[in-house]
């Protein structure tokens, strides 16, 4: 069978809207995978070409190359690179593989994005099976038949109807982002939450926001409800945190790029900013308070991950659902004065921790002032935890909204000399 130059030697399988083929390019004599649109529509047409227009502005080696594009007896054809192989989807359901192989994997998927990302193109559609891991062991990002430039403008949710915004919605529910539900436009934020669900699924074995049907799913991601990974799990603290940060319900708390993602998954964990006491020939140790709370930290970057579990998108999920009560529209607009005043809170502590540790790492404080202002940023973590916690506790929101203003100060707190 013949399409045009190309002889079709056998079906690989679908991808996106078209079959694929592997078949021989007889005009420069290479083996080939060709997709191909069988029944030509408009759409079909339109999604093709914009694909292979995401495709010939990315070069990348984890990115599957694009040869040729044509119409030909009424279809429309991309000529892409062979990979044989599997997806990576069937590598992780093949075997047994530990975190770090795994890592490694996903790692190599993610700078094929990040290199999409460089050409203001969002993929659109990540997921395990849309990437090809090859039997040489490269892994290459494959089917960018719902890639969109992120040049174009954010799509407006107030500016039209549901139905309209429901029809915008393409991709994969299980791996879309929550403002892909609103209407937003695909963007390097989306590409990212897509990638976290993929990775947080092959280390723990689990979706991140639940099982059961796609409307269930959709459901739990739009909530925030997402879900601690397993402690038995043998994966690093540094893996997990990179991992749920990237699927913040917010986009503005997701990592600034791929590419910070991708330094924090694949480089090694922070050093503490001090050595151990063993290590140390005599020196007396940190405080127990001061080593522990920095050990958690694990970074100086302001990671908002340091207050998972204390203030992050679950709980904050919950203590909005507080707010609504008798009055809803006196509970939603506390419920707004109550979550700047304890994100601006939150900022100050995050940025508090960042200046204390690098302090250390500069030599420009003590170990006792050290230990001191490590207590005093467990305290106020203690406090915050206590008045969101608060929180949760129906009919209790009213009473407790004047108390937001009375936790401890973070920055006063360490500008106090020992």
């Amino acid at each position: 069978m013949h399409l045009g130059r190309f002889r079709i030697i056998r079906h690989l399988g679908r991808g996106g809207m078209g079959a694929v083929y592997e078949a021989e390019d007889t005009l420069l004599e290479r083996r080939i995978a060709l997709k191909v649109v069988a029944a030509l529509s408009e759409n079909g047409r339109t999604r093709m070409l914009c694909e292979a227009r995401a495709l010939a502005r990315i070069k990348h080696a984890n990115v599957v190359q694009l040869h040729d594009v044509g119409v030909e007896q009424e279809q429309v054809y991309l000529a892409l690179e062979l990979v044989r192989g599997k997806t990576l989807a069937q590598w992780l359901s093949g075997a047994t593989h530990d975190w770090g192989e795994i890592v490694v994997h996903f790692a190599a998927a993610g700078r094929g994005l990040a290199k999409a990302h460089e050409a203001e193109l969002a993929h659109g559609d990540f997921k395990p099976s849309n990437v090809l891991v090859a039997t040489d062991g490269r892994v290459l990002v494959s089917d960018f038949g719902l890639a969109q430039s992120m040049e174009s403008e954010t799509t407006n949710p107030g500016s039209s109807s549901s139905t309209e915004r429901r029809r915008r919605i393409v991709g994969t529910p299980a791996y879309m982002a929550p403002e892909l539900y609103r209407g937003i436009t695909k963007n390097a934020g989306t590409d990212q939450f897509a990638f976290c669900v993929a990775l947080y699924e092959a280390l723990f074995g689990q979706h991140p926001f639940g099982g059961g049907s796609w409307e269930e799913v959709a459901r739990q991601i739009c909530a925030a409800n997402l879900k601690s990974p397993p402690r038995a799990a043998a994966v690093p603290r540094h893996v997990r945190r990179a991992v749920m940060r990237g699927l913040s319900q917010r986009a503005e708390r997701r990592w600034p790029s791929m590419a910070a993602l991708l330094d924090r998954l694949t480089g090694p964990p922070s050093r503490p900013l001090w050595k151990p006491a063993w290590a140390l020939g005599g020196v007396v140790a940190l405080g127990i308070t001061a080593v522990t709370l920095a050990r958690d930290a694990d970074t100086c970057s302001g990671d908002p991950s340091m207050l998972a579990g204390t203030w992050d998108d679950a709980v904050r999920s919950r203590v909005a659902s507080a707010f609504v009560g008798p009055s809803a529209a006196r509970g939603k607009r506390a419920w707004t004065k109550a979550e700047s005043a304890i994100d601006q809170w939150s900022d100050e502590w995050l940025t508090a921790h960042q200046r204390v540790c690098t302090a250390s790492q500069k030599g420009e404080q003590t170990d006792r002032e050290l230990d001191v202002r490590m207590a005093c940023l467990k305290r106020a973590h203690r406090s915050l935890t206590t008045l969101t916690s608060g929180f949760e506790r129906p009919g209790s929101a009213t009473a407790v909204v004047s108390s937001i203003s009375k936790l401890p100060l973070p920055s006063a707190r360490i500008d106090q000399r020992p």
